[in-house]
């Protein structure tokens, strides 16, 4: 999936690539958004993910990409840091979004 997203012109850091596939399964996202925004490497944070689990890496794909418009306006206009939840575009609410409170 980050491959797809990046074949479309996205900039993104997985969980994965970041700490590992095994540690990465342990963090939770604010925790990533935090280290990541008080190690500098972001400047008020935003981070996307998905809503749910349990869809194959195709359905990922379209759920980002289907509402990329969204999350880019979103990025743009919303400070950070913050965690976003994406879900299918169909949705009355695709994007939820859950606001930190970082020092």
């Amino acid at each position: 999936m980050p491959d797809a997203l990046r074949a479309a012109g996205w900039v993104l850091e997985t969980m994965d690539e970041r700490y590992g596939k095994e540690l990465s399964q342990k963090i939770n996202d604010t925790q990533w958004v935090e280290d990541a925004a008080n190690n500098g490497d972001r400047v008020a944070a935003r981070a996307f993910g998905l809503a749910r689990r349990d869809v194959d890496g195709p359905t990922m794909i379209s759920h980002f990409l289907g509402n990329e418009t969204a999350i880019f306006r979103m990025a743009l206009r919303a400070a950070g840091p913050y965690v976003v939840s994406v879900n299918d575009n169909t949705v009355i609410r695709p994007l939820r979004r859950l606001r930190l409170n970082i020092p």
